[in-house]
């Protein structure tokens, strides 16, 4: 059986009224298709952390799941068109993760966004049915 697949998914993130903007100015998020050995790589991990009291004494034990967002960017995001900012240096780019991540803090947002994209996608059910 042959199974057809799409290698990159695209995205619009809804950063800064992105939707609201015209499609030739909105920008667009292209995110790999994770393979198997990626799904293992960045996939959420379960931690688990005790509280205790000053004596030492254990007072309850929390689970919680952890991700690192930098590692599910780096291997997941593909590209990133119509996106940019401008300061004293000029008109700067963001085309990548790595431009992604040297952008000025005002970006956190959109990088929370595509890495629950990308969380998303890792998690999402397959269809077997058909």
């Amino acid at each position: 059986m042959i199974v057809a697949v799409s290698k990159k998914l695209t995205f619009i993130p809804e950063f800064n009224k992105n939707k609201e903007c015209p499609a030739s100015d909105q920008i667009v998020v292209t995110i790999k298709n994770p393979t198997i050995q990626i799904k293992q790589r960045v996939s959420s991990t379960p931690e688990t952390v005790a509280r205790a009291d000053t004596s030492g004494k254990i007072e309850g034990i929390d689970i919680r799941l952890k991700t690192d967002d930098i590692a599910v960017l780096r291997e997941m995001l593909d590209g990133i068109s119509n996106c940019g900012y401008e300061d004293e240096d000029g008109k700067h780019s963001i085309t990548n993760a790595k431009t992604l991540l040297e952008a000025p803090v005002e970006f956190s947002p959109l990088i929370d966004e595509i890495v629950a994209e990308c969380n998303r996608i890792l998690t999402r059910v397959v269809d077997e049915k058909n």
